[in-house]
This record gives structure tokens, sequence and C-alpha cells, in this order.
């Protein structure tokens, strides 16, 4: 699977905020290299986050430029702003950028009819991702992105995604700390703000297909790229709560993609992932678990025990992985598997694994592949020997009908059931499909085929007797046999050298 990022194809301004910041038009980059060079890119970033609102310059100083220490901050500043404004205008002049001065300090707005943004994406998918039913496996709080979220009636958690970066256009910052506001400050604000630019709503409640949720986790695996706003001339304390709210978002769409593929036994696509999440994020341990049980799960188990080794040896975090109690308990699970795979079994120990595999109180029940392996050993296993192989099939009619007898016997399961009590314990079981049962059984050429079938429709008969039924002994349930919707045939494979 590819995890790098495409760009969407869109006709409107695209801002770009996990990775690289940028701007794009028609997926042309529009920043030059003066607002990329000369700082403003940190300043643009800020306004495009508090879209809205106005900030004294004092606050955008202390904001933007904590240590800095100029003769003249304000003038700089002001000077700063006044270059920007100009580039913008010059770089998008058809979409209406505006940087104003307003009611005592600077406001940053724009057309939202003609911006999207990456974060509103990713917040849009993991909306979905998060309240669809589907996810609830997911043993982590949501609370952390909405402290308003309410339980409803049905005793469930209605969740939606706090975008720490909008507010509410009459907003006035001061120059106190600057902290995400409360979701119900502009929850109605963002649904129609994203409306407006083309992006699903996200408080509708959706039950989607675990396929649709592995498409929508990947979507947003690929947007987040290696962090948000993750290039190192980004810092500053009022960018911290946003980076930790991505970050556990992004943590989450991880949880949630793993553990779906895990359901389906896909850890080719887990070992994927975390081998490119890594090359950016190693400080996660549930990173570093889920890649060494996708590792161990695939068979890699050497692989998985190197990987332990050389988190182990990492300066920073070495300590605390080899500390971890459930790193260490994974990495002792994976060496005594290791143990037990290459430990050289005795005469009698195979023998007593034999007879635990084989003892069973019914036949067994096989997927189609290994069914057919073992019909294709049995096959050249009769070319010498006095036994041929048969494979019995048996078929409901389905019929459309209200008799109970017919109904029960149109389920798959207990056609099986059926068929485990009636046939050896040594032949081998396939449900092949919604209607057929196969059955592989070793029999010599004198093996009545016509008295099997009457075995296998005298049982479902049986066993679907009324009380009164079976306390009456002149029953006879012959005549009934030919009327069960069942066909039993029996096919030979091999040849047989007697």
């Amino acid at each position: 699977m590819e995890w790098g990022f495409t760009m969407p194809n869109y006709k409107k301004i695209y801002i770009r905020l996990f990775g690289t910041f940028d701007i794009t038009v028609n997926k042309k980059s529009v920043l030059t290299k003066g607002i990329r060079q000369q700082g403003f890119n940190k300043l643009l970033v800020f306004f495009i986050l508090n879209q809205g609102r106005v900030f004294e310059i004092n606050t955008l100083i202390d904001k933007v430029w904590p240590n800095k220490d100029y003769q003249d901050n304000n003038s700089i500043m002001r000077t700063r702003i006044f270059r920007l404004k100009r580039q913008l205008a010059e770089l998008v002049p058809s979409l209406d950028f505006n940087l104003e001065f307003t009611r005592g300090g600077y406001c940053f707005t724009y057309d939202q009819k003609n911006v999207v943004m990456d974060t509103d994406i990713f917040e849009n998918i993991c909306s979905k991702v998060f309240s669809s039913k589907q996810s609830d496996f997911v043993n982590s709080d949501l609370s952390v992105f909405d402290p308003d979220a309410q339980k409803t009636q049905g005793g469930e958690r209605e969740f939606s995604v706090v975008a720490p970066h909008k507010t509410t256009p009459a907003a006035t910052a001061s120059s106190g700390p600057l902290t995400p506001p409360s979701i119900g400050a502009f929850t109605q604000g963002r649904t129609e703000r994203m409306a407006n630019r083309g992006v699903d709503s996200f408080n509708v409640r959706v039950q989607y297909s675990d396929s649709e949720i592995l498409k929508l986790c990947s979507d947003a695996l690929r947007i987040y790229q290696n962090g948000f706003l993750s290039e190192s001339s980004f810092d500053g304390s009022w960018l911290e709560s946003y980076r930790q709210n991505y970050r556990r978002m992004w943590i989450k769409i991880i949880k949630t993609f793993t553990e779906l593929c895990y359901r389906a036994q896909n850890y080719s696509d887990i070992i994927s992932l975390c081998q490119e999440v890594l090359r950016f994020e190693d400080t996660e341990e549930y990173i570093h678990e889920i890649y060494m049980d996708a590792l161990r799960n695939a068979g890699y188990h050497q692989d998985a025990l190197r990987h332990f080794e050389i988190i182990s040896a990492m300066p920073t975090h070495g300590e605390a992985f080899i500390n971890s109690s459930r790193l260490r308990d994974l990495n002792k699970n994976i060496l005594r598997e290791t143990d037990s795979n290459n430990k050289l079994i005795d005469e009698g120990e195979l023998e007593q694994v034999i007879t635990d595999m084989t003892d069973e109180d019914a036949s067994i029940l096989y997927e189609k592949d290994v069914f057919l392996k073992h019909c294709s050993v049995l096959r050249l296993h009769s070319e010498r020997s006095v036994y041929r192989p048969y494979i019995c099939i048996l078929e409901t009619l389905g019929f459309n009908t209200d008799d109970s007898l017919v109904k029960r016997l149109s389920n798959i399961s207990y056609l099986t059931y059926i068929a485990k009590n009636v046939f050896r314990k040594s032949d081998i079981l396939c449900e092949w499909n919604d209607r057929q049962v196969l059955v592989l059984m070793a029999c010599n050429q004198n093996f009545g085929a016509e008295k099997l079938t009457q075995r296998i429709k005298l049982a479902i008969l049986r066993d679907n007797l009324t009380p009164e039924e079976e306390a009456n002994e002149e029953l006879n349930l012959s005549e009934r046999m030919y009327y069960l919707p069942l066909n039993v045939k029996f096919m030979p494979i091999g040849t047989s050298v007697a």
C-alpha cells in the first residue's frame, strides 16, 4: 500500500497544513520564495489558523515572535504585515484574501467558498470514522476533542471532532493564552463553512462497512503525512495544542485501521503502514507494538525480535521501551514461539500432538483450499490402495415454503451439523457455498451409497420429530425420505488398482 499524499484536484485554493506548508491553486504552489524565506509563512499560518479573529499588535508579537527582542518590535511587525498583505494581493487577487486593520487590531479573512484546507478534510474523515458504529471497538475516549460531548438517550456518546482553529468571526483576542475554543461556540458556523467549501457535514452519523472505514482511514493517513506543520521553522507554544489534537486523532485512525486489518488477517498493510510511520515517528509505543505483532503474525519472528533490539538501544526512548511491560511481554512471547518452532520433536511428542489434533467428537470442517488439498493427496494415495476416495455432495433444493423442516434444512449450518453426526470422524467436510456441503471419504468399492443416503435422510427426519411422533412406535419414516428437499450425490475421484 502506498502512503504518499496526492494533492486533491481542486480548482479552488488549497491550503496544506500537514507536512510542508503550502498554498496551491490548480495544484500549483503560489507561495513565493520571499514569503517562505522572510518569515512571512509563520505569520501567515497564524492568521489562517485564527481566521476571523482580531489581534492587537502586541499579541501577535507575543505569539509569533516570543523570543525576539527587536528595538522596535511594533514597527517591524507592522512592516511585516504590510508586506504580507501586498504579496497576498499579488498571489491570489481574485480569491479575496483580506488582511485588514480593524477595531484596534489586525484581522485575516478569506472567501470560505473558494478555500479548501487539508485540516478540514482530515477532520471530516475522522468524524465519519469515529462516529460510525462499526468503529466502536476502538478503546479510547473522543471527549478529548469535544469537551461538550453529551450522551444521547440511548446511552451512546455523540462526538464531533473539534477543529482547534475554528472561531467565531466576532472574537477579539487579548494578550492572554491562546487556547482552542469549545465546540459549542462554532459548531453551526463550521458546518455552514464546510458546506460552502463542498465538504460533507460533520454531524451526520452513518454506519460504514469495514471496507469503507479502511478506505477512510487510508485517506486520513495519506493526508496527515508526517504531522501538522512538521517544518522546523514552525515552532512556538501556540502550535502545540493543534499538534497534540491532530496527533491524537491520527493515533486513533491508526488504531482503527490496524484493528480492521487484524480482523481480515491483513498483516502486510499493517507492516507497510508502520514502516512508513516509523520514518518520522519513533516515540509512540503503540506503533512499535503493532509493528512487532504484525511481523510475528506474518511469520517474521526474527525481524520482530531485531526491531525490539533496535528500539531498546535508542538513546532517547530505549530505556522506556525496555521497561514497557507490553513490549517486554510481546518480545518474550515471540521468543517463546521462535524457540518452539525451532525445537526438535521426538516420537513421543509427535504422537501426542497427532492424538490431540485427531481427538474430535465429529468430522472436521475445512476451508475450500485445505479441502481440495486433501482431495489431491487422497487421489494420489488411491493409486496404491484398495480404498477409493469419494466426494459426497449434499445439496439443499432451497424451496420457498413455510414448512419448518424445509426452512431448517435450507440453513447450511444445520446441514453441516447433520453431516458431522452421520459421517465418520476421519471424513473431511467443507461448506462449499450456502447450499452445498461436500464430504471427502475413503471407501472400498462395495460401499453402499444408497444405504448412506438413507442414513442421512433418516437422521434429518429423526432430528425433527415431534414428541408425539417419537412416541408412535408404528411411525414409518421411509415414505417421508422421498419428499425431503435434499439431493445426495457421490462422485469418485482417482482410480483403484485392485
